[in-house]
């Protein structure tokens, strides 16, 4: 039987529709889970693929470090958990041109792409695969 596993890399206050300017005023608690949830996936060797937000790897390298080494799966989550439907086009490709960026150092592009609060809009995004690769 083959298993798939995901995790959504953001913490707490990130997914709640808090402005990005606003995110240094919380209290971080991201390390406390990923370290619980790293020594788990290992225990039971299971592998997952770790959708990432763009501002986590800016704030964490060391954590998709140990991610990565592990030999989990990088993907998309956008830079900031932006709602897709309140973005233009030009802005969603320049989100996920800054989480390519970001995710570069730890492994070439990605494949996988998870939209913030699993929300896609009614009107296309169009985005070239090179975004991605």
């Amino acid at each position: 039987m083959k298993l798939w596993f995901t995790v959504d890399m953001e913490d707490w206050y990130q997914g709640i529709g808090k402005p990005l300017q606003d995110w240094d005023r919380f209290e971080r608690r991201i390390k406390i889970g990923h370290y619980k949830l790293l020594r788990l996936l290992s225990r039971n060797n299971v592998k997952a693929t770790y959708f990432l937000l763009g501002k986590v790897i800016e704030e964490f390298p060391e954590l998709i470090k140990e991610i990565q080494e592990e030999g989990h799966e990088l993907a998309c989550h956008t830079y900031s958990h932006c709602f897709l439907y309140h973005i233009t086009p030009d802005e969603f490709r320049q989100e996920l041109k800054k989480c390519k960026q970001l995710i570069s150092p730890f492994q070439n592009g990605y494949r996988g792409f998870r939209a913030p609060s699993l929300i896609l809009p009614r009107r296309r995004l169009v985005v070239s695969p090179r975004v991605m690769r």
